[in-house]
């Protein structure tokens, strides 16, 4: 390939040039995709390339987000779960596709809480995510009527999915230990065991290992197996800056990969990079932009 080549305007003046080795590390893996896209034969000849000042992404980075984080008044008791994270610090560089897996299925505004109970015992596979374990015959049930839903939410989400793909996500925000769209930790009770509290509100972590009585949310669980490599997290985790600044590298990333497969320029790339390595940069140092 040739040497690295010194770089210009990345986070620095146009006017400026830094060794490759002297930048972050979130700046070397954008300026690592974006030098695979330049043309090899011609980088080798140049002792620099410059990187111009951002423009307006070629397309939307879209991340999906469950719908009470926004804002929005879809809880089973009709409140929300606004994220001032999410909606003031990363809504600013993305664009938001909120998604209430529970309205979808049919469930009302309010509704009758639901929870996960385990119909199928210790049962396993390695569906999980990375191959781990998977409980199986879980189901989404009323907390007092006892009213199945599990059938109606995997049928909402297998729509709702192909429609997500159609949109190209980048990312998606989960709600946490929700029994539709916790990522991991939502509490799996025993069919028989009757629970006074909503399961999106009990407390766990765990994963898919029925030893410990927690799991995936029905939808979240979903969109786990229909998009094995999206970045996906919940807004917990977010709540630290530096999950944050990880999680937008990796959409950055993941979106450059949908990029990369248009007919885009190199210039309009270029600029996409330069732009998403200045929010990284303003994650870390508040008021850069």
């Amino acid at each position: 390939m040739g040497r690295r080549p010194r770089i210009c305007g990345v986070g620095h003046s146009s006017s400026s040039q830094v060794p490759y080795f002297s930048i972050t590390i979130e700046q070397r893996v954008i300026f690592d995709c974006r030098w695979c896209l330049v043309d090899q034969k011609t980088a080798e000849k140049q002792e620099e390339v410059a990187i111009v000042a951002p423009m307006t992404p070629v397309l939307p980075v879209r991340i999906g987000v469950s719908s009470c984080l926004l804002g929005e008044e879809v809880r089973y008791d009709g409140g929300h779960k606004k994220s001032a994270v999410l909606v003031e610090e990363l809504g600013a560089h993305v664009e938001w596709i909120p998604v209430c897996p529970e309205i979808e299925c049919g469930m009302g505004v309010p509704r009758e809480p639901v929870r996960l109970v385990s119909s199928g015992g210790d049962c396993q596979d390695g569906d999980g995510p990375g191959g781990s374990p998977r409980v199986l015959g879980i189901r989404m049930v009323g907390i007092e009527s006892g009213r199945d839903w599990t059938e109606a939410m995997k049928a909402s989400a297998k729509t709702r999915l192909r429609g997500l793909g159609r949109l190209e996500l980048s990312g998606y925000v989960l709600k946490s230990r929700s029994p539709s769209c916790g990522k991991d930790g939502v509490p799996i009770l025993p069919a028989r065991e009757k629970s006074g509290a909503a399961g999106a509100d009990a407390p766990g972590r765990g994963g898919y290992v029925p030893g410990n009585n927690s799991g995936s949310g029905l939808f979240a669980a979903e969109l786990m197996r229909y998009f094995p490599l999206l970045p996906i997290e919940d807004e917990a985790c977010l709540g630290d800056s530096v999950a944050r600044r990880h999680f937008l590298l990796r959409v950055f990333s993941y979106y450059r990969r949908l990029s990369s497969t248009r007919d885009f320029s190199a210039k309009a790339l270029e600029d996409l990079c330069c732009k998403q390595t200045r929010v990284l940069e303003s994650l870390t140092n508040p008021g850069s932009l």
